[in-house]
């Protein structure tokens, strides 16, 4: 998960550690350790559950996309091999 990206939606979102814990199960104290960068790889269904608990993608939680658009689409298409436009949401015929 993406340290900035989690600040910034709990920031948008008014929304402190304690409020996910509720919500999300996650304890507070892995959340204060994430958020000062002691506690960096969570799994998967941790995620999921901050996710959930924000009410945003795990996209948009790890930095990845905002709003449901990706924020870097190069990056995207060079792991996918994706037709760029496809990405940004037009459609072309890929020959």
């Amino acid at each position: 998960m993406n340290i900035e990206s989690f600040k910034r939606i709990k920031k948008e979102k008014g929304i402190n550690n304690y409020e996910i814990h509720k919500r999300s199960g996650v304890l507070e104290s892995t959340l204060s350790e994430f958020e000062r960068g002691k506690h960096t790889d969570l799994r998967i269904s941790t995620l999921i559950k901050i996710a959930d608990a924000l009410d945003v993608t795990l996209d948009e939680l790890v930095g990845r996309k905002k709003n449901g658009i990706f924020l870097n689409p190069d990056d995207y298409i060079k792991k996918n091999e994706i037709n760029k436009s496809i990405v940004i949401g037009t459609f072309e015929s890929k020959k």
